[in-house]
């Protein structure tokens, strides 16, 4: 974002003593930045006045100023938090906002494309049939509801295994989540617990926790027939789609909002709760830990 007196600065500052692109504020390797960029008043942190083009990193608190004058406003950074990725209307519709992981494009409510994390990309994954296309920051989305351009942060990959996951409490990746199924007879009500660690959490009841419960059952199947992790429980989507009785495009929804779910809880990799196998129109549930209470 740039800091200016210019008009396409993120923040404007019109004052005579500001530049007409003063500084510019940016994250990158997981903490915000702030560049003086040859300011002619100089750019502040804490009162200090930056070297002409000089980087600093931002912490809460600090106080922020451009330019010298007594009576330049000061800013207090409040949140240092990553940057949430959006979708920028070209159609003038306000802007869509995510979550660390996740963006629904035009809406949560009925999705045309999904953008969530895989690994150290960005994939997004079309409403109509679940195919995977590339996407990166700036591109320019095509949708039946529009036109939209993507701002989208640098993904946080989080490597782990066993030995990390028992050794640091605090971390919340979807491979340290354990789901649990309670059914009644028949599977007409299925209730789902969320366990990390010490937390234990009831997910409030949702239509989509059918889904769940179908996608569980076929890895814990083929688990007990002996496949390997890797093949356990991948079932092509026009399958899954007839046995619950719902459309594809249904499907889909309810897939974005079972991961949505997993990520309110603050899981991180939540978009791996339910995995897509690209080019086979094949998903499986992406939580290998499971149990099942059930008569």
């Amino acid at each position: 974002m740039l800091i200016g007196r210019a008009e396409g600065c993120g923040i404007r500052i019109t004052d005579h003593y500001v530049s007409a692109e003063h500084a510019s504020v940016y994250w990158q390797d997981g903490e915000w930045r702030l560049r003086d960029l040859a300011s002619t008043n100089g750019t502040f942190v804490d009162g200090r006045a930056l070297a002409v083009g000089e980087t600093v990193a931002l912490r809460v608190g600090q106080v922020l100023a451009f330019g010298g004058s007594e009576q330049a406003p000061r800013w207090i950074l409040l949140d240092d938090s990553p940057p949430q990725p959006r979708g920028v209307s070209l159609d003038g519709v306000e802007p869509r906002v995510g979550s660390s992981e996740m963006l629904a494009l035009p809406d949560e409510e009925a999705p045309e494309l999904v953008i969530s994390t895989e690994g150290s990309r960005w994939v997004g994954e079309r409403g109509e049939d679940g195919a995977l296309i590339p996407v990166a920051d700036q591109d320019v989305i095509e949708l039946a509801s529009g036109s939209w351009r993507l701002e989208l942060p640098p993904p946080t990959e989080v490597v782990t295994n066993e030995k990390t996951v028992e050794r640091d409490a605090d971390l919340r990746n979807i491979e340290a989540l354990r789901l649990r199924f309670r059914a009644s007879p028949g599977s007409q009500h299925v209730d789902v617990l969320a366990e990390l660690g010490p937390e234990r959490t009831r997910l409030a009841p949702r239509a989509y926790h059918q889904l769940l419960l179908r996608l569980a059952r076929a890895r814990r199947q083929d688990a007990e027939s002996g496949v390997s992790p890797q093949e356990q429980g991948w079932l092509y989507a026009d399958r899954v789609a007839e046995e619950l009785s719902i459309s594809r495009a249904k499907l889909n929804v309810d897939i974005f909002r079972a991961r949505k779910q997993i990520a309110d809880l603050g899981v991180r990799g939540a978009a791996r709760g339910i995995e897509r196998r690209p080019q086979t129109q094949q998903l499986r549930l992406g939580v290998p830990e499971l149990v099942f209470e059930e008569p």
